[in-house]
């Protein structure tokens, strides 16, 4: 409650007891109908007539009528009880903080039509005092609102204001206090029970008619929000649901209205379901008129609107998709790439200039020939994605045609332009898996730059296009071979390296595990990614040969890290779920190594892989805890985040999965603290994996996990790598 609201309050409770002391505190003559008029003030309150303004919603009630239900030339003995019974019933109806200056000004409102208009006596009672009341009353109940708001925000206040509403509600004033007047001068004529009951009965039809009208103006109210809504239809696809909650505010007068995931069941809360999109969820303070059936079908309405045009938007970007981008690569289309460089055209100048590779893949017809349409069309969307997300932000790039690609995008010095075209390359001659076997292909590139601003994009484009074709001369041939034989070859021919990556205390910064991550270079296709390796071993039955291999070199490195800081440090190594089986050759091997060299173990399984938890593995799981081997989930959050998972056996280790930690959202951050939450509650050792950043790594800190992992807290490290940072002293 503000300062000026105490203020008023106090005005007001001075004109109470002021008035009621000059009277020795006496009461009024009750009857029937006094008695009638003055029970219909809450209700009169309650149902007043709503101005809308730009500062707000404003209440303007007829309870000031009722004191025409006394005679005004006659002592003031019925102002105070009046005055009384409007405070209380703003008090109770409504917000406590806004109830007291807005009773107060009513209040204080009354009180000042009742002096002036008991000082007006003309022939045209009681349309006179009825007029004058109402006059006195708006300018007293306008100035105190002014107050409220500030006078130098009148605009703010007169600004918007609906003339329908405000001239109906003065109207209404005028009428109810002739009403009441001339119910009050028939019955002091003739004060029979009939007579009182009768004037009761009419008072109490005027009541009804007001609750009508109050209810008539929230329809015209919703009509006019639902007519403007169908007129702004589509709603612009970026604010729809900023479009949905201002049309239902202004629809239903509701104090607030938002989208969420869940319904609302508050106390003057309304929801409405949205078809995928969660919930409408409106709110009205405490006091204001209760939700209706017909708001809740208006509400229907609007969300109908929002879900058309959220239908409208979506069509409309999968038109637009469509019409920019290449379906197979995922790239732009070659228009619409003409239409995103063009604006590049005057960044040249000095050192800066246009940059254009043209790329063609090299032996893909024969490709075609040999492995069909199918694995042909992978290998293209496969380098689409590749150069999508492995080039950096500002090259353009689109797929011209067939296996022909164009990039384009601005550099400032010779060594940059030779940095990209390694870096094209690299991506172009990255092996791949196609089918059942390993592929690599290569290409033909063409290079032109351009510092000359009036120089066409489209005469760079055609020296890069001249440069490619003079290189396809000595155009390769695509590079395949079975998978199952490159992982054969890769076994032999040791081609598997292990890094070490640390996890260190969050709290303490003191290393108390490692992770064991596969390096491969082959020397037929060169580096290989992991993903790849595993993929291809898995699909060739060489998994458990695979993890075998990496898993007996990090033990070696282990041991040897735990010779140097003289404490057990955990080894962590990547299975699959296929691979948690009773029958594996792999886990009666581990549960052997680590009898003999006596370290401590930790399997992770990710959780993008899980499938049903069986008997099978319980029994498999028991096993390896027998021997000392604990079991981790790997990537929680990554998959489904099934909780039923977290419930089938005590796992050693939960890794919160990076997309969870890397987020610098509030939301994300907030997620990241409940999952913690939760993992811990359960009882289980958290890790959070994927802290790239010191801001990161602090939040990671402060949300309850025991264990860091990442690039700022380090690198993965050759085994010599890490043993010497150790030696160093350098802390994580």
């Amino acid at each position: 409650m503000s300062a000026l609201d105490v203020g008023l309050l106090v005005a007001a409770l001075a004109v109470i007891v002021g008035t009621a002391a000059k009277h020795d505190f006496s009461l009024p003559d009750w009857n029937t109908f006094s008695i009638v008029a003055l029970a219909s003030v809450p209700v009169l309150i309650r149902y007043g007539m709503v101005i809308e303004s730009a500062a707000g919603a404003l209440r303007a009630s007829t309870a000031p009528a009722v004191l025409f239900a006394y005679d005004l030339d006659h002592p003031l003995v019925f102002l105070p009880v009046w005055a009384v019974v409007v405070l209380l019933s703003h008090l109770v109806l409504f917000d406590t903080g806004r109830s007291i200056g807005r009773g107060s000004i009513e209040v204080l409102g009354g009180a000042t039509m009742v002096a002036v208009s008991r000082s007006i006596d003309t022939v045209l009672w009681p349309v006179d005092r009825a007029v004058t009341a109402a006059v006195v009353y708006t300018l007293t109940l306008v100035t105190l609102e002014l107050l409220r708001v500030g006078v130098r925000h009148i605009d703010r206040v007169v600004g918007g204001v609906r003339r329908a509403d405000a001239g109906l509600a003065f109207g209404g004033l005028v009428l109810a206090c002739c009403v009441v007047a001339m119910l009050r001068e028939a019955y002091t004529h003739d004060p029979h029970l009939i007579t009182g009951l009768l004037g009761a009965a009419c008072l109490a039809t005027f009541v009804v008619g007001q609750i009508l009208l109050a209810r008539l103006q929230a329809s015209v109210r919703g009509v006019d929000a639902l007519a403007a809504a169908g007129q702004a239809m589509p709603w612009p696809a970026d604010q729809i649901e900023n479009t949905l909650a201002g049309f239902a505010r202004s629809a239903i007068r509701a104090q607030d209205a938002r989208t969420q995931p869940s319904s609302g069941s508050g106390p003057g809360q309304l929801s409405i379901a949205l078809h995928e999109h969660g919930y409408l969820v409106v709110e009205r303070v405490r006091g204001d008129l209760p939700f209706t059936r017909a708001d809740a079908r208006l509400l229907s309405a609007l969300a109908g609107l929002s879900d058309t045009s959220r239908a409208h938007a979506l069509k409309e970007e999968q038109l637009r998709h469509q019409a920019t981008t290449d379906d197979l690569t995922g790239l732009p289309t070659y228009p619409h790439f003409r239409q995103r460089v063009e604006r590049l055209g005057n960044a040249r100048g000095g050192q800066r200039r246009i940059v254009v590779v043209f790329l063609d893949l090299d032996g893909l017809e024969p490709l075609d020939t040999e492995l069909g349409h199918l694995d042909t069309d992978l290998v293209l969307s496969a380098l689409g994605t590749r150069l999508r997300t492995g080039l950096p932000e500002n090259v353009e790039m689109c797929r011209f045609g067939g296996d022909e690609f164009i990039l384009l995008t601005v550099l400032d010095s010779d060594a940059a332009v030779e940095e990209l075209d390694a870096r094209v390359r690299s991506l172009v001659e990255e092996p791949q898996a196609i089918g059942d076997q390993v592929m690599q292909v290569s290409a033909s590139l063409g290079v032109a730059a351009s510092r000359d601003p009036h120089e066409l994009i489209d005469a760079v484009i055609r020296r890069a296009e001249s440069a490619m074709r003079a290189a396809r001369d000595a155009r390769p041939r695509v590079q395949a071979e079975a998978q199952s034989e490159v992982i054969a070859r890769l076994l032999s021919d040791d081609g598997f390296a292990v890094v070490l990556q640390p996890l260190v205390a969050a709290k303490s910064g003191e290393l108390e595990a490692v992770e064991a991550l596969v390096r491969v270079e082959d020397q037929v296709f060169g580096r290989l990614s992991p993903v790849l390796v595993v993929g291809s071993a898995q699909r060739s039955s060489l998994l458990d040969e695979v993890t075998e291999v990496v898993a007996r070199r990090a033990i070696d490195a282990v041991r040897q890290v735990e010779a140097l800081v003289g404490r057990r440090i955990t080894l962590l190594v990547n299975i699959e779920f296929a691979q948690l089986r009773s029958d594996s050759g792999l886990l009666a091997t581990l549960r052997e190594l680590v009898r003999i060299h006596g370290i401590e173990l930790v399997l992770e399984v990710s959780e993008r892989a899980f499938e049903d938890w069986t008997d099978d593995h319980r029994a498999t799981a028991e096993e390896l805890r027998d021997a000392g081997i604990g079991l981790a989930i790997d990537d929680y959050g990554a998959g489904y985040a099934t909780y039923s998972l977290l419930t089938q056996w005590p796992w050693d280790l939960v890794k919160i999965d990076r997309d969870i930690v890397a987020t610098d959202t509030p939301a994300g951050r907030r997620l990241l603290v409940h999952v913690t939450d939760l993992l811990v509650d359960l009882g289980f050792p958290v890790v959070a994996e994927g802290v790239e950043d010191a801001e990161q790594r602090a939040f990671a800190s402060g949300s309850g996990v025991w264990l860091l992992q990442g690039w700022a807290v380090a690198r993965p490290l050759t085994s010599e790598a890490l043993l010497e940072r150790l030696r160093a002293g350098t802390s994580f």
